[in-house]
């Protein structure tokens, strides 16, 4: 709200009334021009003596009301920098957000900006939305979603030449290319992870190499004594245990 102190300079009784909410603001980012007939109605409805005031300056007063400008680079750092805060949970990779269409530039009220970004998938890599709650100074004031795709371009072996089902694989076997990721299931980046293990599928040149497609042998067997630990937090668990299934990585 506008008070009679922001549209004026009193003096003498007029200054008790120098916080008197007058009219409402303009938008953050916007301006608005008053007159003094609109002061003095409003005044008026506050009960004040207008025929006991002395006016003069401007017949009209214009009130330009600061924000903070939102606008496409704007977002495009906010969400950058939530990816790059989540580097530890994705891949090792060139990750960009590819929008469909970012909104108009729009302004929000001047204060300390905290957003908040919120994936539409948890574990962001395959989010087609991103949705974003702005807070100033603690007090939620705008949220918007965005509609895109991640891209994450990184380094992935594909097959060098035709391969049959049961082939082991070699160096000679393999290249590398950087490839998007996101339309991979569980691809394979290191060579010698892979080098002398078999092929369970026949596999096309070029076509990117799956560790589904790949026979790993077991981490740990039937029988097997294995260390079973449970984390949460600070606190971790050990005790011992015996493998009641044979598991590969990941498994």
């Amino acid at each position: 709200m506008i008070t009679l102190s922001d549209l004026a300079e009193l003096s003498g009784p007029a200054t008790d009334h120098a916080e008197l909410q007058l009219l409402p603001s303009p938008k953050p980012g916007q301006q608005q021009t008053y007159s003094i007939d609109t002061i003095k109605k409003a005044l008026g409805r506050h009960a004040v003596p207008l025929d006991e005031v002395s006016w003069t300056g401007a017949t009209s007063i214009t009130v330009h009301r600061a924000g903070l400008l939102i606008d496409q680079t704007t977002l495009e750092n906010i969400l950058n920098e939530y990816l790059d805060s989540k580097r530890d949970f994705l891949p090792q990779a060139r990750i960009t957000f590819q929008a469909q269409r970012f909104p108009q530039p729009f302004f929000l009220p001047q204060g300390k900006l905290t957003p908040e970004v919120i994936p539409s998938d948890p574990q962001i890599l395959h989010s087609r939305r991103f949705s974003i709650i702005f807070r100033i100074d603690d007090q939620v004031v705008e949220n918007l979603s965005i509609n895109g795709k991640l891209e994450a371009i990184a380094p992935v072996l594909v097959v060098a030449t035709d391969l049959e089902r049961g082939s082991l694989l070699s160096s000679q076997d393999l290249n590398l290319a950087e490839l998007d990721i996101v339309r991979l299931r569980n691809p394979c980046f290191d060579a010698d992870e892979v080098v002398g293990k078999k092929l369970k599928r026949s596999l096309r040149q070029g076509t990117p190499l799956d560790r589904g497609n790949v026979e790993f042998p077991p981490m740990v067997t039937r029988g097997e004594l294995v260390t079973i630990t449970l984390r949460h937090g600070p606190l971790a668990l050990n005790a011992r245990g015996e493998a009641r299934q044979s598991g590969k990585e990941g498994e």
